[in-house]
């Protein structure tokens, strides 16, 4: 049986349907223009370069520094990885700020100890954001906690500074 009152439905695009395919036309748009941009995530040029960067670890509260010398290769103590050569050591007393119970101030007091400043010298791959060991095994950061070891030596502290050459 036919069935000749039933009209064929057809589809037009309604108000809402062209919202949308316009909204779907303007982020493509947008997004092919950001890409076509050009912009690098590395501001230097071919990405990632390797070069020389010194940093300083200080060593605080050391009882004995004499066998700390120039030319050392110190190896990091978690990954066992080597994390540079000594190119310099400051060596200044250790201080320990006290309060005085009797007049309520602060006073600076000297200790037999030292504090040591190692100038650290290590390649790096440098990127736009971080500066890490080649072999990637440790990123290089102020303020990052630092065990190392040298021959005949231990010692732990913060990174103070990160120089690129």
């Amino acid at each position: 049986m036919e069935n000749s009152n039933v009209k064929e439905k057809r589809r037009l695009l309604t108000a809402f349907d062209i919202v949308i395919i316009a909204v779907v036309v303007v982020l493509a748009a947008a997004f092919l223009i950001w890409k076509a941009s050009g912009k690098d995530a590395s501001p230097i040029s071919g990405g990632p370069v390797t070069e020389n960067v010194t940093y300083t670890l200080e060593l605080n509260n050391l009882p004995d520094t004499d066998d700390i010398a120039v030319g050392d290769k110190l190896v990091e103590t978690v990954k066992n990885t080597e994390v540079g050569t000594i190119v310099a050591v400051d060596r200044v007393p250790y201080v320990v700020w006290n309060t005085n119970l009797e007049t309520g101030d602060v006073v600076m007091t000297e200790t037999e100890l030292e504090t040591l400043h190692l100038h650290i010298e290590v390649p790096c791959t440098v990127s736009e954001s971080s500066v890490s060991t080649q072999a990637g095994e440790y990123a290089l950061r102020v303020g990052r906690y630092l065990g190392i070891y040298g021959p005949g030596y231990y010692g732990a502290g913060y990174i103070i500074a990160v120089e690129r050459s």
